[in-house]
């Protein structure tokens, strides 16, 4: 459309064009444009879960103490709320984005270290997303004896089941379906960390922090 008239610019700013004959009144025309909305985008850190035995509570505090500026971290002693439980918060290890396996002995020997394993295997891509830490690469060696280790509680665990005289049992069975699932696949766990490069406590710290800014 076409307006005829002069142009007067108010002292707001927009323009007021007068017609003759009372046509056009006025036609205000904003010189300023509508402002957009932008949607900032929210600060993101990558999700970390420690999985550590409790004899090696200070390399994990290390390790955290490193790494909690740049990633949110999941460690059981402060992620934990009172009252919470410990084995529906194992069950997350599979929903973080990068798993740090502080590999040790005692981690091999604890059922509830084994018991976040096999969670964490449950991911067909777990083996990428994980970064085992060693103390000594002498960990992955004789991997028979792990199996054995577990064969002997998994053993154990049914003699106390016969001597129930109670009857069935939940938290025993319960328990022997772990021990079986741990002797089954702590082979294939050890083998595929040892597949990959493992690093050593505690120049290990370097390489998570570049592997979470790449997240």
């Amino acid at each position: 459309m076409k307006f005829f008239g002069k142009q007067i610019k108010s002292n707001s700013g927009d323009i007021i064009i007068e017609g003759n004959n009372n046509v056009v009144k006025s036609v205000v025309i904003s010189e300023t444009p509508t402002p957009v909305k932008q949607n900032k985008a929210k600060s993101h850190k990558p999700s970390v879960f420690i999985s550590y035995s409790w004899d090696d509570s200070e390399a994990a505090t290390y390790i955290e103490n490193s790494i909690r500026d740049i990633a949110d971290v999941h460690i059981d002693r402060k992620t934990l709320e009172k009252g919470a439980s410990i084995t529906e918060y194992m069950k997350t290890i599979g929903d973080q984005d990068l798993v740090i396996v502080l590999l040790s002995d005692s981690y091999l020997k604890s059922e509830s270290c084994m018991f976040e394993a096999l969670e964490l295997m449950k991911d067909n891509n777990w083996a990428d997303k994980t970064i085992c830490v060693v103390f000594s690469y002498d960990i992955f060696d004789n991997k028979t004896s792990r199996i054995e280790f577990w064969e002997c509680k998994e053993k154990d665990c049914k003699e106390k089941i016969e001597k129930n005289s109670g009857g069935y049992n939940k938290e025993l069975t319960d328990e022997l379906s772990r021990f079986k699932a741990i002797k089954l696949n702590i082979y294939s766990f050890l083998e595929t960390l040892s597949d990959r490069n493992c690093d050593k406590y505690p120049q290990a710290t370097e390489t998570i922090k570049n592997r979470i800014k790449i997240i």
